[in-house]
């Protein structure tokens, strides 16, 4: 699980300093609740069938689902999953990414980051849970990203877990590779003003 977090520093410290998921047990409490929600991070799609999907979240009140096929279209994308038309809407109209016309970016890895942040502060009806990783409660943490308390045990588990590596947006900061800027080459030319024949840098 480090390993996965290593090799995608770069998208966890952006996301996460942007969100303010910031100190290392903000951190802990939030990689051990995304790890148990995404099977350790192997998820990050809604395995369910078209018709399941339709019967789940077609026509939901509070989903926003009411073209055909929106149940399927807009199931659970994300580290943490963002379900229904409303809420794909939410997170667009926050981040400037057109989940809502191509769905299928919420489940591009740097956007189920994000989102996974997002919905960590501004997503869940519990409202912004850094204030419950905070008090170092699992179980309100818990209540906020499930709605109930479904894996309760492997949730206190996972956190403890992360708890122990110790990660720090410092530490992360660290293993962002820089980007590699292209550099414009520099062109000569040159033009003759009469007297002598001058080069210079476009």
């Amino acid at each position: 699980m480090v390993n996965f977090i290593s090799v995608n520093s770069g998208s966890f410290f952006n996301s996460l300093k942007k969100y303010g998921i910031t100190s290392p047990l903000r951190i802990a409490h939030f990689l051990g609740q995304i790890a148990v929600e995404s099977a350790n991070f192997t998820a990050n799609v809604e395995r369910i069938s078209y018709d399941s999907a339709q019967k789940k979240y077609q026509n939901h009140p509070y989903l926003g689902n009411k073209k055909e096929g929106d149940g399927y279209r807009f199931r659970g994308r994300g580290l943490i999953q963002l379900t229904g038309r409303s809420n794909y809407q939410r997170y667009k109209d926050f981040s400037g990414i057109d989940v809502v016309n191509s769905p299928e970016l919420a489940s591009e890895l740097i956007n189920s980051i994000d989102i996974a942040c997002w919905y960590w502060v501004y997503g869940s009806a519990w409202g912004n849970l850094n204030k419950f990783a905070d008090k170092d409660s699992v179980l309100s943490v818990t209540k906020g990203v499930n709605g109930g308390t479904n894996g309760l045990a492997e949730r206190k588990l996972k956190t403890a877990y992360f708890k122990n590596q110790k990660i720090t947006i410092e530490e992360l900061k660290k293993k962002v590779k820089p980007t590699l800027q292209r550099v414009k080459p520099t062109v000569w030319s040159w033009f003759n003003n009469g007297n002598n024949n001058i080069f210079y840098k476009k």
